[in-house]
């Protein structure tokens, strides 16, 4: 599973105290998203043409990236 999955190499928090255990986080890895056309908050189609196109849809959203470090994850407050 680790391998099919890709998990456990991520940094994790400490348990209970994680955007995750509150329900405002999730990792996710997107793949395949180049020259897809995806709806913003505004309600345009928006084509995604790199992986900060994607990131910058999400903000829209209320989703925040947190970035290089912990690539999968996604949360309310990037955390």
């Amino acid at each position: 599973m680790v391998n099919a999955y890709r998990i456990g190499s991520n940094p994790v928090a400490k348990p209970a105290n994680s955007n995750h255990n509150r329900r405002l986080a999730v990792d996710m890895t997107i793949i395949n998203f180049e020259n897809k056309e995806v709806k913003d908050s505004d309600g345009n189609l928006k084509k995604i043409k790199v992986f900060n196109d994607l990131v910058s849809v999400g903000r829209m959203y209320g989703v925040i990236w947190l970035g290089a470090k912990d690539k999968p994850h996604w949360s309310f407050n990037g955390r």
